[in-house]
């Protein structure tokens, strides 16, 4: 089960620049890949209609998923936050 934890992000043009996760701001220096989840198998659950964006960010080896929904909110996929950042 994926766990999803909404984020504050700021965008330019759409694309995700910073975002906000657990009172630390994370810049995104790299898009790795974005896709749009329409699939038909997408329908019937929560992430449908929504946009997801792989990102590298400042200061981090990791890379994050990111998830944009249809009611303009973001969010983080927890379990595929997979940074290994310094405390």
């Amino acid at each position: 089960m994926v766990t999803s934890e909404p984020i504050n992000c700021l965008t330019a043009e759409d694309v995700p620049m910073v975002f906000r996760w657990q009172g630390v701001l994370y810049e995104v220096t790299g898009v790795i890949r974005s896709w749009f989840a329409d699939d038909e198998w997408w329908n019937s659950c929560y992430f449908a209609d929504s946009k997801y964006w792989l990102v590298e960010v400042k200061n981090s080896t990791g890379r994050y998923e990111l998830r944009h929904d249809p009611d303009g909110r973001w969010w983080i996929l927890r379990d595929r936050a997979v940074a290994s950042t310094a405390a």
